[in-house]
């Protein structure tokens, strides 16, 4: 729920804030990312340093309604609102960014990949090897949940398009005005 209100956040800033090209508007909304972005990395090192229950990081660290991340973000999203992107890969690729999180975040698909993960970590001792094969994980994901959203997207589309068609909100007062006859 809580990156659902970090999606509506970016959402509301696309649509109701203005497209301003400032330079110093960049600099401030990049210098404010991280900042927060460090003071989240400490609060990690600290727990870390200080033998604390390392269950807390998840908790406290960085969770999507932690005031710091909610502040990043914010400010992530009003950097990127002063750039100019005219790329259609680009464009293309982010068009399917939620459906990637939420494949991905899938409570079944998520467990067993941080499981595989897991294991990889414990077999690999070289770091660069290691953050390469990450990489390497990380865009075949992406790769395969886009090409499912856009199966979705081509198998639905005709569908969404009758939809559209249908006076939809006119059924549903029917529905209601019998409910409401029903009742009285």
């Amino acid at each position: 729920m809580n990156f659902i209100f970090l999606y509506l956040i970016g959402r509301f800033i696309a649509l109701y804030t203005s497209n301003t090209r400032g330079q110093s508007k960049k600099i401030i909304y990049i210098i404010i990312y991280f900042i927060c972005s460090f003071l989240i990395a400490c609060f990690v090192i600290i727990i870390c340093k200080l033998n604390l229950n390392k269950d807390y990081i998840p908790a406290l660290g960085y969770p999507y309604n932690s005031p710091l991340v909610i502040i990043s973000s914010i400010a992530f999203f009003l950097f990127f609102r002063t750039l100019r992107i005219r790329s259609k890969l680009i464009n293309w690729l982010a068009s399917s960014a939620l459906a990637i999180y939420l494949m991905h975040e899938n409570s079944v698909i998520r467990d067993h990949l941080y499981n595989y993960i897991s294991e990889i970590g414990k077999q690999t001792t070289n770091g660069f090897l290691l953050t390469g094969y990450f990489i390497i994980l990380a865009i075949e994901i992406m790769v395969i949940c886009i090409l499912i959203d856009q199966i979705r997207i081509f198998v639905m589309s005709p569908i969404e398009r009758i939809l559209w068609k249908i006076n939809i909100e006119k059924y549903i007062n029917r529905i209601v005005d019998k409910i409401v006859h029903m009742i009285k």
